[in-house]
């Protein structure tokens, strides 16, 4: 039995420095900044923050640690006290980081036919098929620095880019790789350019406002935001922060808000950062597809909170979520969510704020998708792939080999991309509809997978379902039915009869939030449908 002596000798004995040396280094990195670990610093952080995650853990990626309480004071005082040192961010010194390097010939088209000319200094891979940038997927090869891009079930291009990990965010012309050694990069498609630039020493993550021609880049050393003239990548204004960010994000009206441990701050149009204090600490963030709520992740708990900042709902948990897979979709007026969490999906009605139901899994659950032309959520779990009915909520495993996890799909929903782990892992196509495989890729640790129309338009493949289960009988995307095509419609017209239907519509009562997201389906039906069909 523990005497009192012994325990207060156990404390003692404590020696903070050794202790983050053993278990916090490898990933964490060192508290001073200067050497990286596998994940994210924890330095810049709030003193409460570290102490509650180290006593309960951040599940399935961090067990808990068995300390006293006056252990972990002191291991928390050990990392927010040696991590007190000034980073200077240097405007002249990011500017003149800018480089340009030429990978690969013109492969892509914003609308229309592309090929695969010519492909440097990386393995040459050739391809000569019809191709439409709606369907290029990015995949990142974490083991070997690589990004690929898919377009359809053909690899077109493989280049390196060091250190990075996911967070792949696109705009018009291209996308952006934001990096964990804080160099970001800027693809363009059309003319097969990689621009880089050393933002700082690390990046959280990166948010585009194409608008106004910004790229706002998050990063956790030094906690700042750093926002870059999307055409130049040149600085053209930099926020420091008191913590680092948990992320920054853009909302309803290209709002862009940034998201700290304590508080959430509306980056102004002039740079300034106005700040709305939040009670406890925030860990991750999801905006749903409208972008009027945000999902904001404590380790015990899940809040949502609306336009000014209030909450509308909370659920206690033991764990934060994983929010950065979750999956949307529609059903009879209805919007909804899948939160993975732990070994759970939470499925919550939005808008109404109410859980409909949870679904227990044999192991941790890291990701879960959909898309409006399959009937399911693909959730992966201990290497297996499930498939959940979204309607009826029953649930089935894809049997591939094991090792499987994180899907992502083609935009018109055709095509299932699989990553799957260990020595013979890579990318797997399947079928969406059938699940049978098509063709894989071998790749070295592969991580996220990034489809361009499934990742910029969220809000249009609400749309897409409400379409399938209100319009589908009457018109066609593409070509005359018994009504009109979608892509003969615009905004007012379909406003219009809606509202007021004539030409033997029937009246269909649709929410306004319901209107707007088939909306902005129709307005974005070139990224799900080939509109060079015959309308007639």
């Amino acid at each position: 039995m523990l005497t009192m002596e012994i325990i207060c000798l156990l404390i003692l004995m404590f020696n903070a420095d050794e202790y983050y040396k053993n278990f916090c280094l490898n990933c964490h990195g060192d508290v001073l900044g200067k050497e990286k670990g596998k994940t994210y610093p924890i330095i810049f952080l709030p003193g409460s923050l570290i102490k509650e995650v180290t006593k309960t853990g951040f599940l399935p990626f961090m067990p808990p640690f068995q300390l006293t309480e006056e252990q972990l004071d002191e291991l928390t005082k050990y990392i927010t006290e040696n991590s007190k040192q000034i980073y200077n961010i240097d405007e002249n010194e990011i500017n003149s980081s800018i480089t340009t390097i030429s990978i690969i010939t013109p492969t892509f088209n914003k609308i229309g036919n592309s090929q695969l000319i010519k492909q440097q200094d990386e393995n040459k891979i050739k391809s000569n098929s019809k191709s439409h940038v709606k369907d290029i997927t990015v995949f990142v090869e974490r083991g070997e620095d690589k990004i690929w891009i898919i377009d359809g079930k053909e690899v077109k291009t493989i280049f390196t880019f060091p250190n990075v990990h996911g967070g792949i965010k696109f705009w018009s012309s291209g996308f952006i790789i934001p990096s964990r050694g804080g160099e970001l990069g800027q693809y363009f498609l059309n003319e097969g350019i990689l621009k880089k630039v050393n933002v700082c020493q690390v990046i959280k993550n990166v948010e585009v406002l194409e608008e106004e021609s910004k790229i706002f880049v998050s990063c956790s050393i030094p906690p700042a935001i750093i926002i870059l003239d999307a055409q130049t990548l040149k600085v053209k204004s930099i926020i420091n922060l008191h913590f680092q960010p948990v992320s920054v994000v853009k909302t309803k009206n290209n709002k862009v808000v940034v998201i700290l441990p304590d508080s959430i701050g509306i980056i102004k149009s002039n740079g300034e950062l106005l700040f709305h204090r939040v009670p406890q600490n925030i860990v991750s963030v999801l905006v749903e597809p409208f972008g009027e709520f945000i999902f904001l992740g404590r380790v015990q708990s899940i809040e949502v909170i609306g336009p000014e900042f209030n909450e509308v709902f909370s659920i206690k948990t033991t764990s934060p979520p994983h929010f950065f897979s979750s999956a949307f979709w529609y059903d009879k007026g209805s919007f909804y969510t899948a939160i993975p969490y732990l070994n759970s999906i939470i499925i919550v009605k939005m808008f109404d704020w109410e859980i409909v139901k949870s679904i227990n899994f044999p192991d941790f659950v890291f990701f879960v998708r959909t898309h409006p032309n399959t009937n399911y959520l693909w959730a992966d779990s201990g290497g297996y792939i499930y498939l959940i009915n979204k309607y009826t909520f029953d649930v089935r495993r894809i049997e591939i080999s094991g090792k499987e996890f994180h899907t992502e799909f083609s935009s018109d929903g055709s095509l299932a991309f699989i990553t799957s782990r260990g020595e013979n892992g890579g990318i797997i196509i399947l079928d969406t509809a059938t699940q049978k495989e098509l063709s894989r890729f071998k790749a070295k640790n592969p991580a996220g997978k990034y489809n361009l129309s499934l990742r910029t338009k969220p809000l249009a493949l609400l749309g897409f379902d409400i379409y399938k289960s209100k319009c589908w009988g009457c018109h066609h995307p593409t070509k005359a039915a018994f009504g009109p095509p979608l892509s003969a419609m615009n905004e007012a017209m379909i406003r219009a009869q809606i509202n007021h239907p004539k030409d033997k519509m029937p009246k269909i009562d649709l929410s306004e939030r319901e209107i707007e997201a088939l909306v902005e389906f129709v307005k974005n039906l070139k990224h799900f449908f080939d509109l060079s069909e015959n309308q007639n």
